[in-house]
């Protein structure tokens, strides 16, 4: 959606927001690393009929009330810990009580108006799952999407928001930091950015990963099978859901993401799925190699394009 439009609807949308509530526990809720293909899913998701989609709500940057409570841009709380100030804030955000500019950029009013629950997009959410499944019993199970670290890496180093980032790891000074204080001295010692995050990916998804209750209290579906098998794994949601699948989700399989370029996305699944072989260089495969292998990460590992399953 253009931006003025945007500018234009959105005083209206947050008026209607305090006459409108939704249901928590009946959204649709997806959980991706950044470039982990979160967009184009939601995309696919959001043909569900009387949905509206809420872009990406946990970002310190647009709450001030995230800010006051310490809440960091990769928030990890355990599973069985209360927390209750970031659970109030959940409990807003999917009430549809909490709504910016930010997060109502990728709707537009007719949607909002005639939706009856929302698809909530997180980034950067992931280690949260355990966490907000135990909180609110959620008739929709949420989908854990997954990428290969060596793709997603490097398509946010292709992508150019994450070039600036330092090479010196930053230990968040946040609520239940340990999972990084634990690995203090390995991090500190990476020293590059790629390096950096890749321990960050794996920081972020290891403990939703090897969860017991990982793809039972959630749907978790790796991003190579949804592209090598997109109908099968549409399925399996929608199956898992007991929603109907709509007709308009095969238009949006073949269309690529809203947040990726024309010319950089490629119809051939292999090729799709390995361009990350050739986007990265050696010195950059190595050190991504040597902190993928430290987090003993049972999904991945650096040569092959799919999930070891």
């Amino acid at each position: 959606m253009n931006r003025p439009w945007r500018k234009i609807q959105y005083p209206f949308i947050k008026a209607l927001s305090a006459f409108k509530t939704f249901n928590p526990v009946e959204n649709l809720l997806i959980f991706s690393e950044p470039r982990g293909g979160s967009t184009w899913l939601s995309q696919m998701i959001n043909t569900i009929p009387k949905t509206t989609l809420i872009w990406e709500p946990i970002n310190p940057k647009v709450y001030q009330k995230l800010r006051n409570i310490k809440f960091g841009w990769r928030q990890f709380i355990p599973e069985d810990e209360s927390w209750d100030e970031a659970h109030i804030f959940f409990l807003k955000i999917l009430s549809g009580k909490k709504l910016t500019y930010h997060t109502t950029s990728h709707l537009n009013i007719s949607s909002y108006v005639d939706a009856e629950r929302l698809i909530v997009k997180f980034c950067r959410g992931n280690a949260l799952l355990p966490w907000i499944t135990k909180r609110f019993n959620f008739k929709y199970k949420p989908i854990y999407l997954v990428r290969h670290p060596f793709a997603v890496v490097s398509s946010q180093l292709k992508h150019g928001a994450w070039k600036e980032k330092k090479s010196n790891f930053e230990i968040p000074d946040t609520p239940f930091s340990q999972i990084y204080q634990d690995h203090r001295s390995f991090l500190k010692a990476i020293g590059s950015v790629e390096g950096n995050l890749i321990a960050t990916w794996c920081l972020a998804n290891k403990y939703t990963l090897e969860n017991p209750r990982n793809n039972q209290d959630w749907i978790t579906v790796f991003y190579e099978d949804l592209v090598g098998n997109p109908r099968n794994e549409i399925d399996r949601i929608f199956k898992a859901w007991n929603i109907e699948v709509p007709h308009e989700i095969f238009k949006k399989i073949k269309e690529p993401s809203a947040t990726v370029k024309n010319d950089n996305f490629s119809r051939d699944i292999e090729q799709q799925l390995s361009k990350w072989k050739e986007e990265i260089s050696k010195k950059e495969h190595d050190k991504m190699s040597e902190v993928l292998n430290y987090f003993n990460i049972q999904y991945y590992n650096n040569e092959s394009i799919f999930p070891l399953k």
